[in-house]
This record gives C-alpha cells, structure tokens and sequence, in this order.
C-alpha cells in the first residue's frame, strides 16, 4: 500500500483539465505535495541518498521501496528547472516504477503535479524564537548543560528555549564550533522526535546540511566535516522514522553508518546508537532477521566501550527484547529485559515515540 505522509483535512484536489490521472495514485500526489514544507530547504546530499537506494531497489525489483525513495527525492528537486538533469531523471525513474505497480502515470503528468502551488499546513520558522529566559546571560557550554538536565526533569520547553538560545550563540562566533552545533542540533530534533514535530526537526537539519552541500562530494571520508554530516543524516533518519518513511531512514542511516566507523575510536557511541536505530527501522520493515544481526552487533559493541552512557545501552536492549518477543522468542526476550533494567539502573526508562504506523 502506498504510504500517506501527512494527513490532511483537505480531502478534494483538482486534477489539471489536460491531465489523465489514476485518481487514487492522484490524491497521494496531491497529500504528499501538501506535505512538503516551503520553508525547508532543498538538499542534494538527500537527494543522491534517495535517488541511489531506489536505483538500488528498481534493479532488485523493489519498485514499492524504490517509488517511496523517489516521491520523497521529488521534493529536492523541485526548485530545479524543467530540464535539470537531477530533477529528469528522478521524475523518468518515479514514473517507471509506478508504471511497474500498475499505477498508469507518467514523466509529464508528475511535472503538472510538481506545478501545483497549493500549500496547506504551517509553514516552520527556524530556529524558533526562544522566549526570555533567566539563563540567556550563560555561556554556550553552561546552557547545554542546563538544558540537558531540565530534558531529565521533563521541562521540555524551557530545555528547547535554552538549546535554541545556545545554537544561536555559537552561530554569531565569528568562527563558530561546527561539532558543538552538530550536537544542540541532535538535542533539538530528540525533542522534536518526542513531541511528533517532525517538520520542525526536518527543517532544522535541512538548513544545517545546506553549509555543507557545495564541497561534500569532494570531501575525504575521514574528514571530521564529512563525519558531522553523518551525524546530521543519523538525525534525520531518526525524524523520517517518525514520519513512517522507513525506506527513506534505512537510506540515511546506512549512508552515515560507514563514515561513522571510521571514526568508531572517538565515537564509537555514536555509531553504536546509530545501529540500534537502524536495526529498529529493519524491525519496522518485518525485516526481523537483520534487525537481530543489527542488535547484536550493537551490544557487541557496547560491551567493549566504555564512553556509551547505560540509557543508551539499556534502551538499545529493551528495543532487542521487543524485536524477540515479536520473534517469539518469550524466554530470551524477558532475559534481555532484565538485562536492560539492570543496566539502566536508576537511569530513566526509555522513551518510545512511535509513528502512525511503527507503534509495533
């Protein structure tokens, strides 16, 4: 079944007079082009992760995961002219593959689609403006710490205020500390993961991505530049899961994932959070077999560094334990959920934010 993106209160859309359209397969164009966010930037890294799995998975046969790829890469390439190479080349593969699932649209009527100027939905401001806060005479390093701690005490809004603030302070350095920014910028889209704002978060990783899109491709892998990039991936993988774009996150994580384990000695924690992500999409997917190897690899990893906090560990555990319960494998699921208390300890328990669909 074709995936709905946002649902929308808008429920008639009108199909261009020179336009013959399958309707159904229509108003999924049209829900989807509603659900794209103006104000968001456009990313060529995005694309070329979306646009390269789904040639990955046409060649297999996988037109469904292939035509999810595309409808999401449409949206990168939706400001190029007509005659992009990019913006062609997607639509021509789009069209294949819902041609393949019997769908009966093609190259010129997904253009008269993209023309549609209709917007519906809240348009994001980033970064958001913070209220006053008390804490706004603090240095960078002292807000994050603030912040974090009123995460712990469920103060969420006044933490986005203080997180917001600081990544404002380190975008008016005169050289700012690109790792610094990575980081608030993973702390806000945690938040905005557990509220289910999505866009919001979507948004904010979009404009950071933007700084690093002229020299990426160019960009050595052990460059730490390029490592910051695969942080910023990780986080929007984390935000297309919630958005139930599962294709879309296995992509995301998968292309940060290799550049991470080049960097496993100072990060190792990183990557091993990453891959107990990943192996949660794989779960979501009904792929339970690789989602196993995933979670083992992981706490394979954990067992041997000592730099990953017990929550992490504790909540990659007790995502295992789910994954073998729905295996049916009972016994080693309540043993690994001990094992997960254990852990924890006093930590907090984890926090399981689910999309429309990934609730299971």
């Amino acid at each position: 079944m074709l995936k709905i993106l946002l649902a929308l209160t808008v429920l008639s859309h009108t199909i261009p007079g020179n336009v013959s359209l399958n309707g159904s397969y229509w108003r999924h164009l049209s829900d989807l082009r509603h659900s794209w966010n103006p104000g968001a930037p456009v990313s060529k890294i995005v694309w070329k992760i979306y646009y390269d799995r789904a040639e990955t998975l046409a060649a297999r046969g996988d037109h469904e995961g292939a035509e999810d790829l595309l409808e999401s890469a449409l949206e990168h390439v939706r400001h190029l002219p007509e005659l992009d190479e990019r913006r062609v080349k997607t639509i021509d593969l789009l069209a294949a593959q819902s041609k393949a699932r019997g769908e009966d649209v093609d190259a010129p009527q997904i253009v008269a689609f993209m023309q549609m100027q209709r917007f519906h939905g809240e348009k994001h401001v980033y970064p958001g403006a913070p209220g006053p806060s008390k804490s706004g005479h603090l240095a960078v390093e002292a807000k994050i710490r603030e912040a974090d701690f009123l995460v712990g005490e469920g103060e969420q809004p006044k933490s986005e205020r203080l997180y917001i603030s600081a990544l404002r302070d380190v975008a008016a350095r005169p050289a700012g500390n690109e790792l610094i920014t990575v980081k608030l910028v993973d702390r806000l889209c945690r938040l905005y993961y557990r509220q289910g704002r999505y866009k919001e978060g979507e948004e904010l990783v979009l404009k950071q991505l933007k700084k690093h899109e002229s020299m990426y491709e160019q960009m050595d892998p052990t460059d730490p530049e390029k490592l910051h990039v695969a942080f910023l991936l990780s986080d929007l993988g984390l935000l297309d899961c919630g958005m139930d774009r599962l294709y879309e996150a296995e992509a995301l994580y998968d292309a940060a994932l290799p550049v991470m384990a080049l960097h496993t000695k100072e990060n190792a924690a990183d990557y091993i959070v990453t891959l107990g992500a990943l192996a949660r999409v794989h779960k979501f997917m009904g792929r339970l077999d690789q989602a196993e190897r995933d979670y083992r690899k992981a706490l394979y990893m954990a067992d041997k560094d000592e730099g990953i906090s017990r929550l992490s560990v504790g909540t990659i555990m007790s995502n295992y334990a789910d994954l073998l319960e729905k295996m049916g494998k009972e016994a080693r699921a309540q043993k690994m959920r001990e094992r997960a208390r254990k852990t924890m300890g006093n930590a907090a328990p984890p926090e399981k934010v689910a999309g429309k669909k990934t609730g299971s």
